[in-house]
């Protein structure tokens, strides 16, 4: 009879959701809003173009960079807490009852 035959060797039960940091429930924050711009003086029509110009790069840029990011942020932490519950189920649905 071998030595070992009593022993039964269990496996706690998984936490792989724990291993998520806790600040990655909470999204991201955006970017940040662009700076206001100066108006030039004095006010010709090529100075007031030349401002809208550079106020509508500014947001579209701004807004474009915030939209993608949250995006992908958000993407990820959705993927992430997932990941580590279908882990757990795997992993528990291993152990005996």
């Amino acid at each position: 009879m071998s030595a070992c035959a009593g022993n039964i060797v269990t496996t706690p039960p998984a936490r792989c959701a724990d291993l998520i940091p806790p600040e990655w429930e909470q999204g991201v924050e955006g970017e940040p809003l662009p700076a206001q711009q100066d108006v030039p003086t004095p006010l010709t029509d090529k100075a007031r173009g030349d401002m809208w110009e550079a106020v509508a790069k500014g947001w579209a840029q701004g807004f474009v960079g915030q939209t993608g990011q949250l995006s992908k942020a958000n993407d990820r932490m959705s993927a992430a807490i997932g990941i580590f519950r279908r882990c757990e189920a795997m992993v528990n649905a291993a152990r005996p009852s």
